[in-house]
């Protein structure tokens, strides 16, 4: 009867130590589906949808072109970067960019 917290407190830890080490399914999200978030979401809010080719609806023949195309980008903010455009160089946002410096 003597051992027996001791017993308990080394049960208890081991298996607090198994449950705690293990990976959930969120915390390594799959690529794929990642980037076909992201390509969904820009394809259906992106203000400047009509100047991306890349995100065009007729952009791809097929489902497996779509895949693919996304499976080419090694991190999700590789794809955001890639199908984002560049803010346009105004003359008012040049002349501004001088006055701030």
């Amino acid at each position: 009867m003597k051992y027996f917290p001791l017993k308990m407190l080394l049960v208890l830890v081991l298996s607090g130590l198994t449950v705690s080490c293990s990976d959930d399914w969120d915390d390594n999200p799959q690529s794929a589906s990642v980037n076909d978030f992201i390509w969904k979401g820009l394809n259906q809010y992106y203000y400047w949808l009509t100047d991306s080719p890349d995100l065009s609806d007729d952009r791809f023949a097929s489902q497996t072109e779509y895949t693919q195309f996304l499976e080419t980008f090694a991190t999700p903010e590789n794809v955001f970067d890639h199908l984002k455009l560049e803010a346009p160089q105004t003359a008012l946002v040049f002349f501004i960019r001088i006055i701030h410096y």
